[in-house]
């Protein structure tokens, strides 16, 4: 007696084609995988940690399996990450508007791969304005360093001793939640484009990186410019920030 999973698989017989370069059993362009690459395939799928309707929909278009919808429920159920993440979802952060620069900002720290190097992200709030630089190492005292230049060109020095007297806090936030620090986010995405399109062009990576910070920070927003709703100053020029 055929098991449900060869039962299914017998049923995919019609217009089957095998594929003389890779042996592969296809029909109606997908392929047709047994229940134990289905799984593989779909552990993969979710190493993102992606939604189980985004995975489907994924697997659906490139494959015909046994029981998908369930073999996705599994691995998302027994995924420790996706228990945390799916069960209870951080509130969506309705942030106050900011009226003056600097009020509020958001950091991150990227990776371009290739440049082979880590950069430092500062965007803020109220203009959209961005701060970024590449860095040797991803620690408290590298970021603190940065964050002091920022201020020490852009603010008094009321910014440089909160930060002495405060200190630095490791926090972990959860894997794939990304409501809190979008734009961060954001700005990192858009300087790797700037970058791969420098790269392209053969430049380095201090010229790559001053070259993107300038497009980015004359692109329009709102009534201006990012450059002219930080500094107020529409003639102002890019300068050494």
């Amino acid at each position: 007696m055929l098991c449900p999973e060869m039962k299914f698989l017998m049923k995919q017989k019609l217009n089957l084609i095998i594929n003389d370069k890779h042996q592969l059993t296809t029909k109606d362009g997908k392929l047709i995988l047994s229940h134990k690459l289905a799984n593989k395939v779909a552990l993969f799928c979710h190493k993102n940690h992606e939604s189980y309707s985004h995975i489907l929909q994924r697997m659906n278009k490139r494959f015909i399996a046994y029981k998908v919808p369930s073999l996705v429920q599994n691995i998302i159920r027994l995924c420790p990450i996706c228990q945390i993440t799916y069960q209870k979802r951080s509130k969506i952060h309705n942030w106050v508007e900011c009226t003056k620069p600097l009020q509020r900002g958001h950091l991150d720290i990227g990776h371009c791969s290739l440049y082979k190097s880590d950069f430092f992200v500062l965007k803020d709030s109220f203009s959209n304005f961005l701060f970024a630089n590449w860095i040797p190492k991803q620690d408290a005292s590298t970021i603190c360093n940065k964050l002091r230049r920022i201020f020490e060109l852009t603010a008094g020095n009321h910014i440089k001793q909160f930060l002495s007297s405060f200190g630095t806090k490791h926090t972990f936030s959860i894997v794939k939640q990304h409501n809190t620090n979008g734009a961060a986010e954001r700005a990192i995405r858009s300087i790797k484009d700037h970058l791969y399109k420098e790269k392209t062009l053969g430049n380095g990576e201090e010229m790559a990186m001053r070259n993107t910070l300038t497009r980015l920070r004359c692109n329009p927003y709102k009534d201006g410019t990012p450059y002219t709703k930080f500094y107020n100053d529409p003639e102002r020029l890019p300068n050494k920030l």
